[in-house]
């Protein structure tokens, strides 16, 4: 069937409408990066033109628009974060890696407790106690990092979601991922690093599966088990990957139990080495512990839509127009579906949303990270089917809809942080740098450790004497 060219879609009238509806409805709703917006929306009408193409130049020049859209829109978003200070945990994260180097986090029980006895993180002390030895106390160094590592993780994540998807999808996929609450409180704290590079840890396991089930190679399964296991350190949300894996839609079912027994071996080596880390009392606890009680009846159905900025009537109506038509997609096409790639997406969100359920009721958006990325794939599923029926513009405009709403979410909150990254920088420097040791902090914004391990900084690191005091809290 041939398609039609790009300039048949211009004289499409159902098309201008869109486009000048999408520049007034930008315009009106957005206090920034309306024209960003439209920039995305044209270019994903050229990524469907260029990605039925079939020549070289063209296959190139697909998958390059396709990965850049996504990098850019994330640096166009969060590039503020360059300005930022340290904030929240990162003092105390610091302060452990001067004391206690960087490898001991990953075999040393208590060197690990007396930095948090609930989880078991350690790649978050090698990845910043890399930037440690870099750059010192200077944060700008640790903030180009963190922004470089978000740039790999989205070319690693479109590199395995294109053996799955189209570059359209794949690349619409990452944008909505990327123009998220989650993504932005990920790419603005160093503190949740090991969130970031964790998934894209776990994305490099998956290639190295799904390369030793197509070529039935050994060599990449074990490849894809290292990566696993450094994924497991990063964070526990990623240990579940093991479970998804074998529903993936590649070869057969011996064929994916087969290359699966290095990981079910990195993930009973993991459980072991989590009880002699946190002993067995703290296996299974986590936060929940802390979390006060939720009343489920009555916050529970606010509390994520909260969570994710939707604050607007018409992002709620958006979003419940997605999953209207997911649904749809699903019971209209049964027969269509690739039951195991749905399976593997739903098994996916369940073990990845199991994990938050003690903490609902302190629920941060950096939780959500994970589970909002499998959402994302899960929107790409339905786009996908959309795409392959040449309802191309149902596709595009419901994706360009859903941007809308991450992209106003996120709009709002990175407007606040810039606020608060001054104010971090003026109280934290009170502290570590100033040299006025009669200076009194009143009502600071951070958490007392926060201060206290600066001042540690200030004393070890700096070799200055004691500066500003803190006001203790009533």
């Amino acid at each position: 069937m041939n398609h039609p060219s790009l300039l048949t879609y211009k004289e499409n009238k159902w098309v201008k409408a869109f486009l000048f509806f999408s520049l007034w409805g930008s315009a009106v709703l957005f206090q920034q990066h309306h024209i960003i917006l439209l920039i995305i929306g044209f270019l994903w009408i050229v990524l469907n033109h260029l990605q039925s193409q079939r020549d070289n130049w063209s296959t190139y020049l697909t998958h390059s628009v396709a990965v850049l859209i996504p990098i850019s829109l994330m640096w166009t978003l969060y590039h503020t974060a360059l300005q930022a200070w340290w904030l929240a945990d990162d003092p105390a994260l610091l302060q452990n890696v001067v004391e206690h180097g960087i490898f001991s986090h990953f075999y040393q029980s208590d060197v690990w407790r007396s930095l948090s006895y609930a989880n078991l993180t350690p790649w978050v002390a090698l990845s910043l106690g890399i930037d440690w030895q870099l750059f010192g106390l200077e944060p700008l160094g640790f903030y180009w990092h963190h922004l470089l590592s978000f740039s790999i993780v989205l070319i690693i994540a479109y590199l395995v979601l294109n053996l799955f998807f189209s570059p359209l999808i794949c690349s619409l996929t990452l944008s909505l991922f990327v123009a998220s609450v989650p993504s932005a409180n990920i790419a603005q704290f160093l503190m949740v690093r090991h969130y970031l590079e964790g998934l894209g840890l776990s994305l490099l396991a998956i290639w190295g599966y799904v390369k030793a089930v197509q070529t039935q190679r050994h060599g990449w399964a074990y490849l894809g088990s290292l990566f696993y296991l450094l994924a497991t350190t990063a964070k526990e949300i990623y240990v579940p990957l093991v479970v998804v894996l074998p529903c993936l839609p590649v070869g057969n079912w011996r064929q994916r139990w087969k290359m699966l027994i290095p990981f079910v071996a990195v993930a009973g080596s993991y459980v072991l080495w989590r009880i002699y880390m946190l002993k067995p009392s703290q296996m299974l606890t986590g936060y929940g512990d802390l979390s006060p009680k939720l009343n489920w009846d009555s916050a529970l159905p606010s509390r994520v839509p909260e969570v994710l900025g939707w604050q607007h009537s018409w992002q709620l109506l958006i979003m419940l127009l997605a999953a209207f038509v997911y649904l749809f997609i699903i019971f209209k096409y049964l027969k269509n579906i690739q039951w195991i790639q749905l399976c593997a997406v739903l098994l996916w969100l369940a073990v990845t949303l199991l994990p938050i359920v003690p903490v609902l009721s302190i629920l941060d958006s950096r939780y959500l990270f994970l589970p909002y990325f499998v959402f994302c794939i899960g929107v790409a599923f339905s786009l996908q089917l959309l795409m392959d029926k040449q309802w191309h513009y149902v596709a595009l405009g419901l994706g360009l809809s859903v941007l809308a709403v991450g992209v106003k979410s996120v709009e709002s909150g990175v407007i606040r942080q810039v606020d608060l990254l001054k104010q971090y920088r003026i109280e934290g420097n009170l502290i570590l740098t100033d040299k006025n040791a009669n200076g009194l902090l009143v009502n600071p914004i951070g958490a007392d450790w926060y201060y206290q391990s600066l001042q540690w900084l200030r004393e070890h690191v700096l070799k200055l004497p004691k500066g500003a005091r803190l006001l203790q809290r009533p």
